[in-house]
């Protein structure tokens, strides 16, 4: 299988969003790290409680590195486990969200990147599931830093 333009240009993508409030020195983290997504973050006085539970988050950094790998690799046990611990991060963060007032456009948004990770945990990786997943993080992305202002 080759990789065209496209694919390359989704796994580009995928670097956006979320986890472009990170700290990206190992952008292919291992799925047993000892760090976090932010480790520096501070939440400001009136920040919600997912912000602090996304940014000690250990596997969502890793879902572009992941899903990059799936692309190429459809059978990649531990690139499939990160995701799935992604999702699992990501669903308790959800359920954090779902209890914050005016978190509609949020929620769904998550949702929504969600199901797309969980058709990448259950189904092969194809260019387009890669855009969808690179799409919602980036939807995800802008209505999270408002809230919770990660350091960039």
């Amino acid at each position: 299988m080759g990789i065209r333009g496209t694919g390359v240009l989704a796994v580009a993508l995928l670097l956006g969003g979320l986890t472009a409030c990170t700290d990206d020195e190992d952008t292919a983290a291992p799925a047993a790290r000892d760090d976090v997504a932010v480790p520096s973050y501070q939440a400001p006085p009136r920040a919600p409680d997912f912000c602090a539970r996304l940014a000690g988050s250990r596997y969502v950094d890793a879902i572009p590195t992941a899903v990059g790998t799936l692309l190429l690799e459809p059978r990649d046990d531990r690139a499939r486990r990160e995701l799935s611990g992604a999702v699992a991060e990501l669903e308790a963060v959800l359920d954090e969200v779902w209890r914050e007032p005016r978190s509609d456009d949020l929620s769904a948004g998550m949702e929504d990147l969600l199901a797309a990770l969980y058709s990448a945990t259950a189904n092969p990786v194809d260019e387009q599931l890669a855009i969808r997943i690179a799409d919602r993080l980036d939807v995800v992305g802008e209505r999270v830093q408002p809230v919770c202002e990660f350091p960039v």
